[in-house]
This record gives C-alpha cells, sequence and structure tokens, in this order.
C-alpha cells in the first residue's frame, strides 16, 4: 500500500510504502504509478484538497512555487538591515552584533550616570576629563550626554523589534511576496 501525507496546502510532504494498511493515516492512499511519479518529482504534485486526490500542479503553479522567496531569503534582508545601521538623530550608527553589544553597554552606564544625576547636555558624564564620543557610520564623533545614549539604546532595541516583527509578518502571509525586500513592508 502507497500513502502520501500532506499539509494543509495540499503540499505534498511524505510518501510512505506499507504491506498493511496503516490505521489513522494523515494523508492518502495512492497507486504505484502515483506514488512512483511523486517520488520522482514530488513538487510537481499536490492533494486536491476538495476531493483527497493527487493530481499534477500547474505549470503556473510549479512557477510560482520554485520563485516564490523562502522564510530563510525573509531571514536574511532582516538581518541584512539590521546590521546595516540604524538612524538616530539625524546620524547612522553601527548596528552589527558587536556594535549592538557596545551600544548596550554604553546605555546601561548612561542609566546609571542619568539616575546618579547626569544632567541633559553634560556630555562629560562618564569621564570628567573629556566629552563622551560615539562614532557615526561615516565616521564622524558625536559627543553625547547620558539621556541621549539611553535613547541610543532604545533605538537599538525598537529597531531589531521593528524588523522582527516586518520579517514575522511577511512570513505569516503564507506566500511572501517576490518584492519582499522593498522599503514598504520594513517601515
Amino acid at each position: 500500500m502507497n500513502y502520501v501525507s500532506y499539509d494543509q496546502d495540499g503540499l505534498v510532504l511524505s510518501l510512505v510504502q506499507s504491506a498493511n494498511p496503516i490505521a489513522d493515516f494523515d494523508g492518502i492512499e495512492v497507486t504505484d504509478a502515483e506514488f512512483a511519479a511523486v517520488g520522482e518529482s514530488p513538487w510537481t504534485w499536490r492533494v486536491d484538497l476538495s476531493s483527497s486526490r493527487l493530481v499534477p500542479r500547474t505549470k503556473a503553479e510549479i512557477e510560482a512555487w520554485m520563485s516564490a522567496p523562502t522564510p530563510d531569503e525573509v531571514n536574511s534582508e532582516r538581518d541584512r538591515r539590521m546590521y546595516s545601521g540604524v538612524s538616530f538623530e539625524g546620524n547612522t550608527y553601527d548596528s552589527d552584533l558587536e556594535s549592538r553589544q557596545a551600544v548596550s553597554d554604553a546605555a546601561s552606564a548612561a542609566l546609571v550616570a542619568t539616575l546618579q544625576g547626569a544632567a541633559d547636555g553634560d556630555t562629560r558624564w562618564l569621564d570628567q576629563d573629556r566629552d563622551f564620543m560615539w562614532i557615526t557610520v561615516e565616521n564622524v564623533q558625536v559627543a553625547l550626554d547620558a539621556p541621549t545614549v539611553v535613547a541610543l539604546g532604545k533605538r537599538m532595541v525598537a529597531s531589531r523589534t521593528e524588523l522582527a516583527n516586518a520579517a514575522r509578518v511577511l512570513k505569516d502571509m503564507g506566500e511572501v511576496p517576490t518584492d519582499y525586500r522593498d522599503d514598504k513592508w520594513w517601515v
């Protein structure tokens, strides 16, 4: 006996052969010829959900399936955006993993300094002999007071969260749009 299991969209997931009937198998029974055909090219077959029959996919269905972006491609775009810089108060700051950790560390120190009374505009909150500086992606040093460093840390977290949520929305669509790299999906 030959069986095909499938998902909620009729996509073939697996093939099973058994000498005996399988009770409560989550799929359909197919002929020897269908079993062989699915084994050779499973992406060209689907289960018609209305009739619970194995049917060949149309050329248009195959082309759409083969060209549809994958969740991994969405994740790659999310990561590219996540690590390509974060805009904050007119500047863009590095946002790769190391930079995010450095901003997090600085924001923690800045929060403590703020709680200890560091004032707005005081850029010497960490070291009384020199201004606290952060470097932009353009390699320009920017003096930042403690509350601004805390706000930069919050912006980094917000940026990461926004991108993760946008990626989740795209992946939850069922079929990821082919223009998923367009900014309209990420803002």
